[in-house]
């Protein structure tokens, strides 16, 4: 796909997608948003956070929509806490979902 179809169908200036590509300018999180749905990679990939492009499967899809930071930050987690921190966090999710439950 060519700059200028992208910029098109995100409806921005093919001026102002080639300095969010050169890097130049950043884009705002819904331009981010609309560029991963285009280009079918993740946010954390169009920023360079992670190098795997690949967008999770449907239902992952569905909470990187509803909660992208709630996603980024336990992927950040995952990569920079220790197993038994990381059963620390997974308690403590636990137990807010608990009380929610209890509502």
């Amino acid at each position: 796909m060519s700059q200028k179809r992208a910029a098109e169908i995100i409806m921005i200036s093919n001026v102002q997608l080639s300095r969010y590509e050169s890097g130049d300018r950043n884009p705002d999180f819904e331009t981010l948003k609309l560029l991963a749905d285009l280009y079918e990679v993740t946010i954390d990939y169009l920023l360079g956070v992670s190098k795997d492009a690949q967008v999770p499967d449907k239902v992952e899809n569905n909470i990187y929509k509803e909660w992208p930071q709630g996603v980024q930050v336990l992927q950040r987690a995952n990569e920079k806490l220790s197993e038994k921190n990381k059963n620390k966090v997974l308690k403590v999710i636990q137990a807010f979902i608990d009380e929610e439950d209890e509502d």
